[in-house]
């Protein structure tokens, strides 16, 4: 009985250890295919929970990271056949493709957090503000319209129109 509590506390420190190092990437991955950060953040919890429950699975000479990742991207999957009744602002092919792409193991998480500041930083303070009730303070877009007095749909392209700046300020901040 002691031998195996021993060897489960082994998994749960080896575990945790992984995680610890690789939480940010998996999040990372995750929050570039889905840009709502509250269901980003539950995404996250759901995929940490099937790796734990599927660590036994786990093959100590493959990138965890990249076994994260592909739980989470199943996880997406999941998520967005939930939301399909929703007029989802990208077709399922254009997903793939995107998720495809989405190769945010292999940059770096620091330098993208540092890129994204810096980026940030050169929006107009009226993007900035956007920004910020969104991101920093949650806000949803129907809130968000009530304090600019906007409509949605229109934030909705300010918000797609800035995720694309951002996108492109970040890919040259990178490259540089």
């Amino acid at each position: 009985m002691v031998e195996s509590q021993i060897s489960l506390k082994s998994d749960d420190e080896l575990f945790a250890s992984l995680l610890d190092g690789n939480r940010k990437r998996i999040f990372g991955f995750i929050l570039s295919l889905v840009p709502n950060l509250s269901d980003a953040d539950d995404l996250l919890q759901e995929t940490v929970l099937i790796m734990w429950r599927k660590f036994d699975q786990f093959e100590a000479d493959k990138c965890f990271a990249t076994w994260g990742v592909g739980i989470a991207y199943n996880k997406i999957l999941q998520f967005r056949r939930s939301q399909s009744k929703l007029n989802l602002p990208i077709s399922d092919e254009a997903f793939e493709k995107i998720s495809e792409k989405a190769d945010i193991i292999n940059i770096p998480l620091n330098d993208t957090s540092d890129a994204l500041e810096v980026c940030i930083k050169k929006l107009n303070s009226k993007d900035q503000a956007l920004i910020n009730l969104k991101y920093d303070h949650k806000e949803k877009i129907k809130d968000i319209s009530d304090i600019v007095k906007r409509s949605a749909d229109s934030l909705y392209k300010d918000f797609s129109r800035i995720h694309n700046m951002l996108r492109i300020c970040i890919d040259r901040q990178l490259a540089k």
